[in-house]
């Protein structure tokens, strides 16, 4: 995508030589067709193609936004009602009565703030003088990709900030195994949960590569952590994985100091939320050659947590 967003900049700055050297280097089509249409100022095409490299750029690094629900809002907050140790199971109820709702007494409300992140461009003045258009493109796909960790950074810190120490399950050795996973899904099972997610650090698929039985049916094996394609889901778990720099006080995911996790493990529904406003804005961008070198990529969302005995560590010894 930031090749055509290459060749429409080259377009829209270039003499008429030039523009009709592009034209001919163009296979696509349609974006042919749209430049030789006289109503149409190529100048609105960058625009567009602006935002579309940016919000493409976001996906190699896409995890936490999959890995958690996300509820999309208009609003800054957001309470969430929760009932902490409400029903578990639906009561049998006579015919033509009233169904009884959650006991309001143990209602509670988790609540959700959504903040703003951005990133500005490295470009500078001297890139846009001099027609530096494909550094200029590869900055703007940069942008995306750190918006997407500032996503990924926010609720992974959050979920690793918010889990219940009660179910926190540490590694015997410097190997994690598929028996240690088995620990934690026992422990949120035992409340009533079920444990359906798992969020990776990169030297925890390390670790886990020297446990003999994750290397034999039916769980991956060579491809279990192939880029893109990380593997049958282990013991029901559908896996995560991301390298962001995830720390607070006390931990650092997928750090080599005691009880640092390696590894969350979660019931999808219960444990947290995104709470979603703006997915990608870009500001200070009116002229689409010049106000390259001012403009910005923002979000504006939220994480929370929804219940912390649903969230579950595997540490490090």
């Amino acid at each position: 995508m930031s090749e055509r967003l290459v060749q429409l900049m080259k377009y829209h700055d270039g003499d008429s030589t030039t523009r009709k050297k592009v034209l001919d280097r163009i296979e696509d089509k349609k974006l042919k067709e749209l430049l030789l249409a006289e109503e149409l100022d190529s100048g609105v095409l960058i625009q567009k193609e602006v935002y579309r490299t940016i919000h493409e750029a976001m996906d190699p690094t896409r995890c936490m936004r999959d890995a958690l629900p996300t509820i999309k809002t208009n609003k800054m907050y957001l309470r969430y009602p929760v009932v902490e140790n409400g029903i578990v199971y639906a009561p049998k109820v006579p015919e033509a009565t009233d169904i009884p709702m959650a006991e309001t007494e143990n209602l509670k409300f988790a609540e959700f703030r959504v903040f703003k992140y951005g990133i500005r461009p490295v470009i500078t003045r001297e890139m846009v003088e001099d027609a530096e258009y494909d550094v200029i493109a590869r900055q703007l796909k940069q942008a995306g990709e750190q918006l997407e960790n500032g996503l990924n950074l926010a609720a992974l810190e959050m979920l690793m900030a918010e889990a219940d120490h009660d179910n926190d399950i540490i590694t015997e050795e410097d190997v994690a195994t598929v028996a240690d996973i088995g620990e934690c899904i026992y422990k949120l099972k035992s409340k009533k949960f079920l444990p359906d997610t798992m969020v990776m650090s990169p030297l925890f698929e390390a670790m886990l590569l020297n446990d003999v039985h994750l290397l034999s049916a039916p769980y991956p094996n060579e491809k279990a952590f192939r880029a893109g394609d990380i593997g049958k889901p282990i013991l029901g778990l559908k896996l995560f994985s991301t390298n962001v720099d995830a720390k607070n006080a006390l931990f650092t995911f997928g750090g080599k100091n005691s009880q640092d996790p390696l590894a969350l493990i979660y019931d999808y529904d219960q444990a947290g939320m995104i709470l979603m406003r703006e997915e990608l804005r870009v500001e200070r961008y009116s002229d689409p050659i010049k106000d390259l070198v001012g403009m910005s990529a923002t979000m504006r969302f939220g994480v929370g947590k929804i219940r912390d005995t649903a969230i579950s560590r595997l540490e490090h010894k």
